[in-house]
């Protein structure tokens, strides 16, 4: 496949609709660069040219173009960065010799995202290919770009890639080998362009690097391998079938992209108020006030005029941005940063009625509601000036303010507020910071009601509000669970401990069981499993007034009739669910009897369990009654769900609806029958993970499972008696939020109103919790990134860990330490935009990034300005919260010119 130069992209959101109908284009290049930007109802995107650095906004109609910049940090570290390209594992597929002339080139092609790149590491064979070592070689590796028309080599980008750990001449000593380089200086690979690793020998004597069929892995993974011999004079072409490339290991650093300037100030086409002259005693000054939004100063443009008439003559003008002073409001000191003039060298003629442009020679921040001042002034030459308008200035830091001082800043005049002088001023927004996680509790937390500090946390601790409530251990066999506050009260108070005497039972608690980490709090209540001596075992409920926590009471024990059954309870083998003072749990009895049920808190009593289904319940929608019932049973509201089976193999989900006094009949939300969305064919189980069973309010979460390894999360809403058709919220398809490759497990879930929040895995030891809010689904914390300059080495989580947006979770730390947090989710806008547009045959791949839960359409045109869009055949494409791929069939020769891609309402 190759990248399509040619072509206009747009995507279109039905919920952008504006009065007028405005256009936004980013400039872009074939190499790399590019992106998508959106204005009015129209996002654009599209490729011509050259990377440029200095892109400069242009304007002219109702089109603006603009550029920016790839932002650049300090060098990494030996193994640093992300795996973009990987098959050094993979089969073989023979090898091929380099020389000083024969050079071998191995294709990479970063497809969503910018990187730095950090390391190259190709597999390396001796000469002979007889896995002896052979004799010494100079080696060197060359970054090429890629010419997008013929899809071979084009020119090397100029980087130095350095042995790593080597010094040239290499010896091979066990024959094969994978040898990495690292880059002299920072490189940055951009997104949706086709580079080469190009590999020779230059002192004559022959090496080898071993190719692959094996499809490479990592966001740059892509076929393509060339050769030349002729020292890059003429290049062959990629094999013919594209199935092969050289066997590599390239790690790269995620490079945020570029964000364009914007304009937060401009009043010059406002009518005009006068001009006033400066010199070097006489400085003019214009007030601008950003909102909520702080910025970077990109520019800031005055409109200058001759200030006597004169014709000839130049002038050495200044620019200064000043602080404000809220006291007296005026200009207060200068900021020291240096103002440049762009295109123009001082001293020059100023003309009439210009704008000139500075740029800050060093990054300024424009701090959220916060005055500054561009302070004016000639330091010799001719008189100059400023325009001042009446017109108030649009943007965000658009205010009134002018004043001036006679003697260099000494002492400044009363300022006006009802003009100012003819600006323009362009800022890059700056995102908000990432969410702080606040800690519960610590190694270094007093364990209330026992002896020292915590030393360990087991499972994720439940949320609801401000209340988290954890399962915590300390030295000399101390357990119990706990309430804190994170950011309020900070220190914890006690639920219940292994002092604490069990209700309507005998002696202590001696255990919280194998599930007592998932606990489960709604409002000020707390709900988990414990257990006593003699097998004592139950279900109980603390309600908490925060900093307390009150005596626990009896939901169930072993001395509990079984309602519809006979005799007690023996045995509570799952974790319980609460909203509000509805508690929903499982349990057994005698003589092969289990099922759901429920009971309802009125502190300090607690009424008398009522059944949901149990082992006499007809399976809805399906033969016989329910044979067991598989993990723990969720509730929110009058909404109770859990897992069941039945005999000949039935399994699947279930809910009923709850009165104060009795359960509904249950109702299906999916089984075995029930097609798997997004994938292939029907559940197959709800197995290991039907544990993952949550509610809130009318949505219902589940895990399953299909042929073929297919696994995910997966929700419904629901209208009892009706239920709305499974969707998807994630599975082994979908790409891991800021990670590599796709899920390809999943572990606890939560779920509110608004977010789903899971915890899920992927290929090399990933693991983090993950939030799907507002169709986008987002990285919350994952293993390896730190919290207060520790290290994650491992997270736990647990379906009441999520409440609104905060999310609870359980860290372990490299240096052993554990801690319970709470953190906040924070969903950014969605940038709906095209990302890639491909070649396959005449067919064009388009990819775009979605919504979870949306679905898109294709539409083309033969005519941007005045033609009509028709929607192209083929059935809407599903959104997953990441970025998808659809075809257009026939795509080089269609009676269209110009696409877009429609999110659907």
């Amino acid at each position: 496949m190759k990248a399509i130069p040619f072509l206009l992209l747009l995507l279109v959101s039905p919920l952008k609709l504006a009065a007028q109908n405005t256009f936004t284009i980013d400039r872009h290049t074939i190499a790399g660069g590019g992106g998508t930007s959106v204005g009015g109802v129209f996002a654009l995107s599209g490729t011509a040219g050259q990377p440029d650095a200095s892109a400069q906004a242009l304007s002219g109609g109702i089109f603006a173009l603009s550029g920016g910049y790839w932002p650049l940090s300090s060098a990494p570290p030996p193994d640093a960065g992300d795996v973009i390209f990987d098959n050094s594992e993979g089969s073989a597929n023979g090898g091929s010799a380099v020389t000083s002339t024969t050079w071998l080139a191995g294709r990479f092609a970063p497809l969503t995202q910018a990187y730095r790149l950090d390391s190259v590491s190709v597999l390396l064979n001796n000469q002979d290919f007889s896995g002896a070592a052979g004799p010494p070689c100079i080696v060197q590796l060359q970054i090429y770009d890629s010419d997008p028309a013929s899809g071979k080599p084009s020119a090397a980008t100029g980087v130095v890639m350095n042995l790593s750990g080597r010094t040239n001449p290499i010896t091979l000593s066990r024959g094969q080998e994978l040898v990495k380089w690292t880059p002299s200086t920072l490189f940055t690979l951009l997104p949706n362009a086709s580079y080469f690793a190009v590999l020779s020998a230059e002192d004559g004597k022959r090496m080898g690097q071993i190719a692959s069929f094996t499809r490479p892995t990592g966001d740059a993974g892509a076929f393509g391998a060339s050769v030349t011999t002729n020292s890059g004079a003429t290049w062959s072409s990629p094999a013919a079938a594209g199935d092969s490339n050289l066997k590599m290991l390239i790690r790269a650093t995620p490079v945020p992209p570029p964000v364009a300037a914007i304009t937060i100030f401009d009043n010059t086409a406002g009518s005009e108020n006068g001009a006033a002259g400066a010199t070097a005693t006489t400085w003019l000054a214009g007030k601008f006030c950003p909102g909520a939004q702080g910025y970077q100063l990109d520019s800031l443009s005055l409109v200058l005029t001759n200030g006597g008439g004169q014709s000839t003559g130049s002038s050495m003008v200044r620019l200064r941005i000043f602080d404000h002073d809220p006291v007296t409001g005026n200009p207060s000191t200068d900021t020291g940063v240096i103002m440049d003039l762009q295109d123009q060298i001082n001293p020059f003629p100023v003309s009439s009625h210009k704008l000139y442009r500075w740029a800050s020679a060093t990054p300024l921040t424009l701090s959220a509601n916060t005055c500054y001042w561009a302070v004016f002034s000639i330091e010799s030459g001719v008189t100059a000036g400023l325009f001042a308008s009446v017109t108030k200035p649009t943007g965000d830091a658009g205010v009134f303010g002018y004043t001036r001082t006679e003697n260099a800043g000494a002492t400044w005049g009363t300022p006006y507020t009802s003009f100012n002088f003819k600006m323009l001023i362009k800022g890059i927004p700056l995102s908000a910071p990432p969410p702080v996680a606040e800690m519960g509790a610590g190694m270094q937390t007093a364990i209330p009601g026992g002896t020292g500090n915590f030393t360990g946390f087991l499972n994720g601790p439940g949320l609801s509000g401000n209340n988290l409530v954890f399962y915590g251990s300390g030295s000399g066999g101390q357990l119990g669970l706990y309430l804190t506050n994170p950011g309020l009260l900070q220190v914890p108070s006690l639920i219940a401990n292994r002092n604490t005497p069990i209700p309507g039972g005998t002696g202590s608690f001696l255990s919280f069981g194998s599930e007592a980490g998932i606990i489960i709090v709604s409002g000020s209540n707390a709900v988990f499993a414990g257990g006593g001596s003699g097998g004592q075992q139950g279900v109980y409920a603390a309600v908490m007034t925060p900093p307390f926590a009150g005596t626990p009471l009896r939901i169930a024990d072993l001395a509990t009739p079984i309602p519809n059954g006979s005799g007690s309870f023996t045995d509570f083998p799952s974790a319980p669910g609460i909203s509000g003072d509805t508690v929903v749990f499982s349990a057994r009895g005698d003589g092969a009897q289990e099922g759901i049920y429920a009971a309802v808190l009125s502190p300090p009593e607690v009424g008398a369990p009522l059944r949901i289904a149990d082992i006499a319940t007809a399976i809805p929608g399906g033969s016989g009654s329910f044979t067991s019932f598989p993990g723990g049973p969720a509730v929110s509201g009058s909404n109770a769900v859990f897992a069941g089976s039945g005999a000949d193999g039935q399994r699947g989900v279930y809910g009923a609806n709850l009165t104060p006094t009795q359960a509904g009949e249950p109702f299906r939300i999916a089984d075995t029958n029930t097609a798997i969305p997004g994938g292939t064919g029907n559940f197959v189980d709800f197995g290991t993970e039907a544990g993952i069973i949550i509610v809130s309010g009318s949505s219902a979460i589940f895990g399953g499972t299909g042929a073929g390894g297919q696994s995910g999360l997966y929700g419904a809403a629901l209208a009892p008696p009706l239920v709305g058709p499974p969707f998807r919220i994630a599975d082994t398809t979908t790409a891991i939020p800021g990670g590599t490759g796709n899920f390809t497990g999943f572990g606890a879930t939560s779920v509110s109103e608004t977010d789903v929040a899971f915890l899920g895995m992927g290929s090399g030891g990933q693991a983090g919790i993950y939030d799907l809010t507002r169709g986008q689904l987002l990285k919350v914390i994952a293993v390896g990134e730190k919290i207060n300059g520790k290290r994650i080495t491992g997270l736990n989580f647990s379906r009441g860990g999520l409440f609104e947006d905060p999310i609870a979770f359980q860290a372990t730390f490299e240096d052993g330490s554990q801690g319970v947090y709470r953190i906040p989710v924070i969903a950014p806008e969605f940038d709906f935009r095209i990302t890639a547009v491909e070649q396959e045959g005449n067919d064009l791949l388009i990819s775009f990034n979605s919504l979870a839960g949306r679905n898109y359409t294709v539409q083309g045109s033969a005519d941007l300005t005045f033609g009509t869009w028709t929607v192209l055949p083929g059935p809407a494409a599903s959104g997953t919260g990441g970025i998808i791929q659809t075809t257009i069939l026939n795509g080089l020769n269609p009676p269209w010119q110009f696409y877009r891609v429609l999110q659907l309402p």
